[in-house]
């Protein structure tokens, strides 16, 4: 199967959204090499949303803050809130990448997308400049290179 950029981009926008139609099933059916170019687009997405939300910088008291919004946000969610690993994939990707280690890439694309999510949202809806975002990310992932 060819590789799909636009449809990354798709899925991406759909999951900040909420639009449950594209849902992790649709994504975990992609095939592997596209499921980790995907992954890919979401972890260039997250970066930019996150130099983003913390453009005056980012410092361990701004992250744990900010985890401690996403926690406060699903407090009532089932399974419980994964502060810690939140907590662990932000710095990881803010450049501790020692936390990665342990973490599945699973995990991983799931709290990236959470994190999205967040900051996707303003007042009860999407944030009118989500295009901006994308359209960094799809340059991010050009600036990036992948083995075909």
């Amino acid at each position: 199967m060819t590789d799909n950029p636009q449809r990354y981009r798709e899925l991406a926008a759909a999951l900040a959204r909420l639009e449950h139609e594209y849902d992790w099933e649709l994504t975990e059916k992609l095939p592997p090499e596209q499921a980790g170019r995907f992954a890919a687009y979401i972890a260039a997405l997250f970066a930019v949303m996150l130099e983003d939300h913390f453009s005056d910088g980012i410092s361990r008291d701004g992250i744990a803050s900010f985890v401690n919004e996403m926690r406060h946000d699903h407090a009532t969610a089932e399974p419980s809130f994964p502060s810690l690993l939140a907590e662990g994939v932000i710095r990881g990707m803010a450049g501790e990448s020692h936390f990665l280690e342990e973490i599945s890439d699973r995990d991983i694309l799931s709290l990236q997308v959470l994190v999205i999510q967040k900051l996707a949202s303003r007042a009860g809806g999407v944030r009118p400049d989500l295009k901006r975002f994308l359209e960094e990310a799809d340059h991010l992932m050009g600036e990036w290179s992948f083995e075909s």
